[in-house]
C-alpha cells in the first residue's frame, strides 16, 4: 500500500469524536498526538477498533482505521466495580468471628460427643454442624473434619487427636480431639433455627436441679417437659458435666487433691505409731473413701 500521502482517521474518547491527520512519513508517539487533541491529563491506551488491539505509534495506523481512546483509570474502576458487584451478588460471604472459636480451642472433645458439643456452640450462631467422611489417621495423629450442614458451604473445622495411630485405638468413639484449624466463611445466610437450643434460662435451670435427680435421663425428661424441648441424652449429659467442671473444677484435679490428702493423713499416722512403738498384730484392714466427682467413684486403701 502506498503510504506517501497524509490521511485522516477518527479518534473517539467516550462520546467525543475527533479527526486526526496522520503523516505516514513521520513516525510519532500516538499518545502525544491524542493528548493534544483531547486535552487528557491521566494515563490511557489507544486501541484500533476493528482489531481490538492496542497501538502506541502513528506508523501503526492505516487509512480507514478508527482509534478508540480509553482512560486506564476508567478501565480499572469499571473492572473493580464489576468484580465487587459480582462478588456481592453471587459470592456473598458470612464469616464466623475468630473470637468465637476461642472456647472450642481450649476444649478436648470425645469423638462420640463431637457433633453434640459443636452444635451447642454453633446453633446460637445460626448454623448447624454435620460430619462428612470418617476419621483419617495421619503421621501427626487422628484427624476428623466437620462441615456446615448446608450442602456446598465452604465452612469447615479440622480436629486432631495428637499422636494417635490406628493400631493403638480400640474404639474410635473414645478418640479425644483438639481444634486444629478452621475455615470460618459460609456462602449462605446464617438463619438456622433450632428448638433444641440451650438458652441461658435452660442452662440455669439445669444448674439448679442437677443434684436433685438420680439420673441424667430424669433431668432430660424434666427439662423437655418444662421448656417444651426435645433434647437428647448426650446434650443434657454434656451440659451437666460442663456445669460440674465450671462449679467444682476438673474431676482429675479433684481426685489428685483427695489422694494427696489421704497420703498425708496415713503418713502422719504411721509416724505416730512408730514413735509410740505400738505393736500391731498381723491383720488386714480395708478403708473405703467416697470421692465426690463423676470419673472416680471409690479409692480402696489397704493397710497391712
Amino acid at each position: 500500500m502506498d503510504r506517501a500521502n497524509k490521511f485522516r482517521v477518527v479518534a473517539e474518547l467516550n462520546d467525543i469524536r475527533r479527526v486526526l491527520t496522520i503523516d505516514p512519513s513521520i513516525n510519532k508517539n500516538l499518545k502525544d498526538l491524542i493528548k493534544g487533541t483531547f486535552s487528557i491529563d491521566g494515563d490511557f491506551v489507544c486501541v484500533i477498533k476493528s482489531f481490538q488491539a492496542e497501538i502506541c505509534n502513528t506508523n501503526e495506523i492505516y487509512e480507514g482505521d478508527e482509534v478508540i481512546v480509553i482512560a486506564k483509570e476508567e478501565v480499572k474502576d469499571q473492572s473493580e466495580e464489576n468484580s465487587e458487584a459480582s462478588l456481592n451478588q453471587n459470592k456473598k460471604v458470612w464469616t464466623i468471628d475468630n473470637n468465637s472459636f476461642e472456647d472450642l480451642s481450649k476444649q478436648k472433645i470425645l469423638e462420640k460427643d463431637l457433633v453434640t458439643v459443636l452444635n451447642i456452640w454453633a446453633n446460637p450462631l445460626k448454623f448447624n454442624i454435620c460430619r462428612d467422611g470418617g476419621v483419617k489417621f495421619l503421621v501427626k495423629g487422628a484427624k476428623r473434619t466437620v462441615f456446615c450442614s448446608v450442602k456446598g458451604c465452604s465452612f469447615q473445622m479440622n480436629f486432631l487427636a495428637p499422636n494417635k495411630k490406628k493400631a493403638d485405638v480400640e474404639s474410635i468413639a473414645d478418640l479425644e480431639y483438639e481444634l486444629e484449624s478452621f475455615k470460618p466463611d459460609h456462602n449462605h445466610e446464617l438463619n438456622y433455627e433450632n428448638k433444641e437450643q440451650f438458652s441461658q434460662k435452660i442452662v440455669e435451670e439445669i444448674d439448679q436441679i442437677k443434684g436433685k435427680f438420680k439420673t441424667t435421663e430424669d433431668i432430660r425428661e424434666y427439662i423437655n417437659k418444662k421448656f417444651d424441648t426435645n433434647f437428647n441424652y448426650n446434650q443434657i449429659s454434656y451440659q451437666v458435666n460442663k456445669l460440674l467442671i465450671k462449679n467444682f473444677g476438673s474431676p482429675n484435679e479433684d481426685a489428685n487433691c483427695f489422694i494427696n490428702e489421704i497420703k498425708t493423713i496415713f503418713n502422719s499416722l504411721a509416724d505416730t505409731l512408730t514413735t509410740k512403738q505400738t505393736k500391731i498384730t498381723s491383720y488386714r484392714k480395708s478403708y473405703t473413701f467416697q470421692v465426690p466427682c463423676s470419673n472416680i467413684h471409690k479409692i480402696f486403701w489397704t493397710w497391712c
